[in-house]
């Protein structure tokens, strides 16, 4: 009986441990997105095309640029007009959102099936009480 106690214990601050974790991070996404908003330059994109090369999509003010970056080497390869970088952004914001849903998809289906199992310990105990 204690073993079931502590495994459920276990399982509890687990929970409170990744609602904390989803909290904090729904918190600091806030002030970090306040925060990149104001700023002058702002990347909008990176790729790793090998250990250490990049392509980079970059706003600077109105207008946007493409950058090659390696170990102490950096390289235009295009500039943007603002039409392409805003649908970049743009784009850039819609998988975010789609990322999101996702995410919140998955918290959904995780909290159903815990609120499951904890009905199935729930009703296993009352089971042996009787």
């Amino acid at each position: 009986m204690d073993f079931i106690f502590m495994i459920l214990r276990l399982i509890g601050a687990l929970i409170i441990i990744f609602g904390l974790m989803i909290i904090v991070l729904k918190y600091s996404k806030k002030g970090i997105d306040s925060t990149t908003r104001r700023n002058y330059t702002k990347i909008i994109d990176k790729t790793q095309i090998s250990k250490d090369s990049f392509i980079v999509v970059i706003r600077v003010g109105n207008e946007g640029m493409v950058l090659l970056t390696s170990t102490g080497h950096t390289q235009k390869l295009k500039d943007l007009s603002e039409e392409e970088i805003n649908k970049a952004e743009a784009d850039k914001q819609e998988s975010f959102k789609e990322m999101t849903k996702a995410y919140d998809k998955f918290i959904d289906i995780s909290k159903a099936k815990v609120r499951a199992a904890i009905g199935k310990i729930k009703s296993k105990e009352e089971k042996h009480e009787k």
